[in-house]
C-alpha cells in the first residue's frame, strides 16, 4: 500500500525543470575533483566519514577507467551540483562485496550480463529545493546509459533502511539479505538491493503505473529530456580517459599508491599507464604486470577468410581484445583484420584468434579472444590534456 502511495504521489510536473542544469559524464580532473569535493562536504556532513585532508572522498575506484562519475552541473555558474558513480563488477569488484559478499554472489549467480554498483550519491544543499528533480535526471540518465551505452542490465546499490521503500517503489529494486553495519561509510545501517532491467522489464514496471501521467516511470522511460547528454556517447569509445588527468586526480586524493596490495597496485599502474608516467604519480620505480583490459561497446567490423563481418568490441587492451561475432567458422590460430574507430580515428588491426567463447564464459557472448599482431592498440593519447 505504501508504495502505491508513493508512486502515486511522486509526480515530475510538481519539481522545477531548471533549463540551466545538465547531465553528463564527468571527463576532466576538473570535474572529478569537484565532484568528489561534493561528495566528501556531503558525507562528512552526515558523518559518514572523517574530514580528509585532500578534501576529496576518492578510492581506487575513483582511478580506474572503466568506472564512470556523472555530474549535474549548474552552467549559470559552472558548478557540480549532483553526483552519482557507476563502479563496474570487474577484477576488483566491486565495493559492496566487502560486507555483502554473499549477496553480491547471489546476484551474480543471476545474470550473464554485466553487473555495476550505483555509489556514491551527493546533491549540493543549496539545491535542496531542487533535489527530487536532481536526483530523477541522475536516475533517468544512469538507466539509458547503462542500458544504451554500456550494455549493463544489472544495477546494485547499498542504501539506508529508511531509503529502501522508496528505491522499490518507483524503480523496483529488490532487496537482497539482512540490514548491517556498512564500514564503507562508518558502520552505518545499510540494506542491499537489486535491480535486474533485463528482458520485458519496462512492460512489466508500467503496469505498475498504470497510465500515470508525469509519474516518474514515464519520466525515464518515455520523456525526452534535453539536459541529459547523451548523445555525447553515441559515436565514441565512452570509456577513453585521459591517463594525465587520473593520475593528477590520484595525486589531488592524497591517495598513497604503496599502501595497497599488490594486486591493486598492479590495476592501477596497468591501467594508468605508469610505467611511462612514474614521476607523476611519485613513483620512482614501477614495471606494469598485467595488461589492463577496458570494458567497451563498440561496434566494428573484420574481415576473416576473405568475407566481412559487422562485430562488437566488449573489451579492450593494448594487446588483443575479446569480439562478439555471429557463429564464425572460427579456429584457434586463425588470422583477420579488425577495424573500428576509436577517438575519431579508423583503428585497422590485424589480430590471431587465442580463444572461441562457446560455453567458456558465461559473462561474455559468443565470440573470439584475439592478439594483436605487427603492432599495439594504442589507448590513451601521449599528450597530456
Amino acid at each position: 500500500m505504501k508504495s502505491i502511495l508513493i508512486r502515486l504521489l511522486t509526480r515530475v510536473s510538481k519539481f522545477k525543470r531548471d533549463p540551466m542544469l545538465e547531465v553528463k559524464l564527468a571527463v576532466s580532473t576538473d570535474e572529478f575533483v569537484r565532484a568528489f569535493t561534493l561528495l566528501h562536504d556531503a558525507y562528512v556532513d552526515k558523518k559518514l566519514m572523517e574530514k580528509h585532508p585532500s578534501g576529496l572522498r576518492c578510492n581506487i575506484h575513483s582511478f580506474l577507467p572503466h568506472n564512470y562519475v556523472v555530474v549535474v552541473i549548474d552552467k549559470r555558474k559552472n558548478k557540480v551540483v549532483g553526483t552519482v558513480s557507476l563502479i563496474l563488477d570487474q577484477l576488483l569488484s566491486i565495493p559492496a562485496e566487502k560486507d555483502f559478499e554473499k549477496e553480491v554472489k547471489t546476484v551474480r549467480e543471476l545474470k550473464k550480463n554485466k553487473m555495476v554498483e550505483v555509489s556514491a550519491l551527493a546533491i549540493d544543499p543549496e539545491y535542496r529545493n531542487q533535489s527530487h528533480f536532481i536526483q530523477f535526471m541522475l536516475n533517468k540518465f544512469l538507466y539509458l546509459f547503462c542500458k544504451n551505452y554500456i550494455g549493463v542490465d544489472m544495477l546494485v546499490i547499498v542504501v539506508h533502511p529508511r531509503a529502501e521503500l522508496f528505491y522499490q517503489s518507483l524503480m523496483g529494486f529488490k532487496p537482497l539479505g539482512e540490514v548491517k553495519e556498512y564500514s564503507f561509510v562508518k558502520g552505518a545501517l545499510a540494506r542491499f538491493l537489486y535491480l535486474d532491467f533485463s528482458g520485458d522489464f519496462e512492460k512489466k514496471l508500467s503496469k505498475k503505473y498504470l497510465p500515470m501521467k508525469n509519474s516518474f516511470f514515464d519520466y525515464v522511460v518515455n520523456q525526452e529530456d534535453k539536459r541529459l547528454k547523451l548523445e555525447l556517447y553515441k559515436n565514441q569509445d565512452i570509456v577513453h580517459r585521459n591517463h594525465y588527468s587520473m593520475i593528477q586526480l590520484m595525486r589531488k586524493a592524497k591517495y598513497e599508491f604503496n599502501e595497497l596490495t599488490a594486486f591493486e597496485q598492479k590495476q592501477i599502474a596497468s591501467a594508468l599507464n605508469l610505467e611511462k608516467n612514474q614521476s607523476m604519480a611519485g613513483l620512482k620505480e614501477y614495471s606494469t604486470l598485467i595488461d589492463y583490459r577496458f570494458e567497451i561497446k563498440i561496434n566494428g567490423s573484420i574481415i576473416f577468410h576473405g568475407e566481412t563481418f559487422d562485430v562488437e568490441l566488449l573489451n579492450i587492451s593494448k594487446a588483443g581484445a575479446f569480439i562478439k561475432t555471429a557463429h564464425l567458422s572460427a579456429k584457434i590460430g586463425s588470422r583477420g583484420v579488425l577495424t573500428f574507430m576509436h577517438n575519431g580515428q579508423v583503428q585497422e588491426l590485424d589480430f590471431l584468434i587465442k580463444w572461441i567463447n562457446k560455453n567458456k564464459s558465461t559473462k561474455l557472448p559468443y565470440g573470439i579472444g584475439v592478439k594483436f599482431e605487427y603492432r599495439e592498440f594504442e589507448i590513451f593519447a601521449d599528450k597530456a590534456a
